[in-house]
């Protein structure tokens, strides 16, 4: 059964409830907000174009930390389903992100040299229904070996 992404908009401060509560850490950040207002951010970012020869313009990006992916059970009772969620809102969002960044435990250990081949097959098959323009993974001690 699949549910359809809401449309209602999602400020930071929702993002962070909602993926709090599922995932070790989420966190969705707008970046330069203030060069996308009026007449004094058009300014600033027209005198740094001249500067740097760039024009700078805000951005979006997601964070999404311990997805654990194979774990079940406490303390987090939703394991891989979590992960799944969040995927799901990020994807559903009216305005993406352009990028998100994993940051480590990306699954959980196995002693099974299949199960992690399976995890990480898992992994990246949530993390692909994410439709982001870039997507940057850091692995950490779960992800050894």
């Amino acid at each position: 059964m699949t549910s359809k992404p809401s449309t209602t908009p999602l400020d930071r401060r929702s993002f962070l409830r909602i993926a709090g509560l599922s995932l070790g850490a989420g966190a969705l950040y707008r970046v330069a907000p203030a060069l996308a207002q009026g007449r004094e951010g058009e300014g600033l970012s027209s005198r740094l174009a001249q500067a740097n020869g760039e024009a700078p313009s805000p951005f979006l990006f997601a964070q999404l930390s311990d997805t654990h992916v194979g774990f079940q059970g406490p303390p987090d009772p939703l394991g891989t389903q979590a992960f799944e969620k969040a995927a799901a809102l990020i994807d559903g969002l009216p305005v993406r992100p352009e990028m998100i960044l994993f940051t480590g435990d990306l699954t959980h250990d196995s002693d099974d040299k299949d199960e992690r081949v399976r995890r990480f097959r898992r992994f990246k098959e949530i993390a692909g229904r994410i439709r982001v323009p870039v997507k940057h993974l850091i692995p950490g001690e779960h992800d050894a070996a």
